[in-house]
């Protein structure tokens, strides 16, 4: 389970990086349509990387408990922990906005966001992704 866990988290991951960077190569932004359809699509699977994400890095901030006073070993998993709390936080809010229709969403503070939710989510969900695939072996 670890290592398909980690192989979602590593596609979803990389589909969110690529199209973060290439939606302004095909999808001209209008009034209408402010992002692109596949959003709706990409939006799903990053629900389920941050739920994903929460708790394999809760399972692994449990485990990896340090057996000296050195705390050499707490970074990675409460690093990815309180990362993934934040990224869905973040998406979370922007999400129901996004469906409420209650928010300005031609805003340069709400592109700005959706922005640090995808490059952050696409880089914790590889990094932890590889990380979930190599514990497994």
């Amino acid at each position: 389970m670890k290592k398909l866990s980690g192989v979602l988290l590593i596609l979803v991951g990389l589909v969110t990086g690529i199209h973060t960077v290439i939606e302004p190569l095909y999808h001209y932004s209008t009034e209408t349509q402010p992002s692109s359809p596949y959003w709706g699509i990409i939006n799903i699977a990053m629900i389920v990387a941050i739920v994903l994400g929460i708790i394999y890095s809760y399972r692994n901030l449990k485990e990896d408990k340090p057996q000296t006073n050195s705390c050499r070993e707490c970074p990675s998993p409460s690093f990815y922990f309180y990362g993934f709390v934040v990224i869905g936080l973040l998406f979370f809010h922007n999400y129901f906005d996004t469906i409420t229709d209650s928010y300005e969403k031609d805003s340069g503070a709400f592109i700005l966001l959706w922005l640090i939710i995808d490059v952050f989510l696409a880089v914790f969900s590889v990094s932890l992704g590889k990380s979930l695939i190599q514990s497994s072996d």
